[in-house]
């Protein structure tokens, strides 16, 4: 529940901030490969949090940012969220 709120409000702060600079700086519009690959990382360290707290806090594990387990968690988001982020490509959502 979470991932659903926090994913898109990234997104909107990142186009708020950081991305209209992207798009200034560079005369791109919002979907551009500097928002997509940056869409990706945010993604991927949200799920990355997420999973962290549930594994410390839920199933009473050490969970530490500088860990083999941070690392590991944030490769298997790289696919899922890869995954994802492909299949936007692939099949695009059409209105």
């Amino acid at each position: 529940m979470a991932g659903i709120i926090l994913i898109p409000l990234s997104g909107i702060a990142w186009e708020i901030f950081p991305g209209s600079i992207f798009n200034e700086l560079f005369n791109m519009g919002t979907f551009n490969p500097i928002t997509w690959s940056a869409t990706f990382i945010i993604a991927c360290m949200i799920n990355v949090a997420i999973e962290g707290g549930v594994y410390q806090k839920l199933f009473k594990l050490p969970f530490k940012y500088k860990s083999k387990t941070f690392f590991w968690f944030l490769i298997a988001n790289a696919f899922s969220v890869g995954v994802a982020l492909i299949s936007v490509f692939i099949n695009p959502l059409k209105l």
